[in-house]
C-alpha cells in the first residue's frame, strides 16, 4: 500500500514531531526539502522536519510562507528544524555551523545546538564514560551559546550505544533507555530543574512486528517512570528512516494502553461501588447486569481495537493476529482518509515551483 501522509490528520490528537513519511525518488541534495513539501501538501499545516544543508533554508522559508501568508509570519513559528549537530568527540563542521549562524541570520533565532554521541566508537563504550564525554560537550555546547547568544540551553545531548555485532549504532535496547535515562538524570543535576525521562518509540525493526513492538513499548514504559507523557515518532520504524501506516496503527493501540495506565484508580463513594455490592451480591454473579456496568465500563475497562482477547476455540474459526488487524485497519483508514491541506490550487503550484527551482539550483 502506498503511503499516504495526509493518514495522521485522521487522528485528531496525533501530534508530529517527524515527517513519518520521507519521499525517496527524489534528488538527494533536495530530500529535506521535497520531504517539507510533502507534508505541505498533504497536511492540515507544516509539520516537523530537520534542515542539514544551510543553501536551503530561505526555500524552506518560502514553501512555509506559502502557507502562513508572510516571510514575516512564517519567521515567527517556523515548523523545520535548524541545528548545529556537533561531531563527537569535539567536532564542529564547517556544514554544521553554516546551517546554526544561517538560521540565527533568516530567523532571528539563538544558534541551537545538538550532539548524539555515539558509546563504542565516537566515546567510551562504558554507559557512565558516555555520559561523562556527553556532559562535556554538552558543556562545551553552552559555553558557546553564551559566547553567541548569552543565554544557557542546558542538556543538548541524546547519546545512543553501537551495536558491536551489526556494526551500526541503535536507539533501542536496554543499553539506549539507560543511557537516556541517566543522561536526562545528568543534565537536570547540571542544569538544574525537575528530571524528566526520555523514551521512544524508537526500533530498529523494518517491518511492523514482534521486535518492533517489543522495543517501543519498553521504551515508553521506562519513559513514562521516568514523566514522560508524549511521543513523536510514532508509526516509524527503522530508527525513523521507514514510515508504514500499519505500525502507527499498532502505535495508536500502544498510546492507548499507556493513556488507560496512567488514567489510574479513580476512589470516589461511585467507583468503591458499596450500594451495588451490597444490592447484587448476595444474588450472585449479576453486576453484568446492573446499571452501574453499564454506566462505568467503558471508562474503567481497556477497550482494544486490534488486541485479539477471544478464546483459542473462536480464535480457530477465524486465525486472525494483531498485526492482522492492524493491516485491516490500515487499508480501511487508507480508503477512509481525505487529504486536509488548505492551500489552494495557486498556493500548491508556488510550492511545486520552489522545490523545481532548488532541485535546479542544488542538482550536481
Amino acid at each position: 500500500m502506498r503511503p499516504r501522509p495526509w493518514i495522521c490528520d485522521s487522528f485528531p490528537r496525533l501530534g508530529r514531531s517527524h515527517p513519518t513519511f520521507i519521499p525517496q525518488d527524489v534528488p538527494a541534495n533536495t530530500c529535506d526539502l521535497h520531504t517539507f513539501a510533502t507534508n505541505i501538501l498533504n497536511s492540515r499545516r507544516p509539520t516537523t522536519v530537520s534542515v542539514y544543508n544551510a543553501d536551503l533554508i530561505p526555500d524552506f522559508l518560502q514553501l512555509q510562507a506559502v502557507c502562513e501568508g508572510s516571510l514575516e509570519a512564517a519567521r515567527t513559528n517556523p515548523a523545520f528544524v535548524t541545528k548545529c549537530w556537533v561531531n563527537t568527540p569535539f567536532m564542529i563542521t564547517r556544514e554544521n555551523v553554516e546551517v546554526g549562524l544561517k538560521a540565527r541570520e533568516l530567523l532571528g533565532q539563538p544558534f541551537n545546538m545538538m550532539t548524539m554521541p555515539v558509546a563504542g566508537t565516537a566515546t567510551p563504550v562504558t554507559l557512565a564514560g558516555c555520559v561523562v564525554q556527553s556532559a562535556a560537550e554538552v558543556l562545551m555546547c553552552n559555553v558557546i551559546s553564551l559566547a553567541l547568544d548569552d543565554r544557557l540551553i542546558g542538556w543538548v545531548a541524546h547519546p545512543c550505544p553501537f551495536d558491536m555485532k551489526v556494526g551500526i549504532h541503535t536507539q533501542s535496547g536496554p543499553d539506549m533507555d539507560l543511557l537516556a535515562l541517566a543522561s536526562r538524570q545528568f543534565g537536570a543535576y547540571v542544569f538544574g530543574g525537575e528530571f524528566v525521562g526520555f523514551g521512544g518509540p524508537g526500533t530498529a525493526a523494518k517491518t511492523p512486528g514482534e521486535q518492533a513492538l517489543m522495543e517501543k513499548a519498553l521504551a515508553c514504559m521506562w519513559g513514562i517512570c521516568g514523566g514522560v507523557r508524549g511521543w513523536g515518532s510514532l508509526g516509524v520504524l527503522a530508527f525513523s528512516d521507514i514510515g508504514s501506516v500499519t505500525q502507527l496503527m499498532l502505535d495508536l493501540e500502544l498510546m492507548s494502553y499507556f493513556e488507560r495506565l496512567l488514567q489510574g484508580v479513580r476512589v470516589d463513594a461511585e467507583t468503591l461501588a458499596e450500594e451495588v455490592i451490597c444490592e447484587v451480591a448476595p444474588r450472585g454473579a449479576y453486576f453484568l447486569n446492573h446499571d452501574h456496568t453499564a454506566q462505568h465500563f467503558r471508562s474503567e475497562c481497556w477497550l482494544p481495537e486490534l488486541v485479539d482477547r477471544r478464546v483459542p476455540m473462536a480464535w480457530q474459526q477465524d486465525p486472525r493476529t494483531m498485526l492482522d488487524n492492524a493491516r485491516a485497519k490500515a487499508r480501511r483508514v487508507a480508503v477512509e482518509a481525505q487529504n486536509q491541506c488548505p492551500l489552494s490550487d495557486e498556493q500548491k503550484r508556488q510550492v511545486a515551483e520552489i522545490v523545481a527551482e532548488a532541485d535546479a539550483k542544488h542538482a550536481r
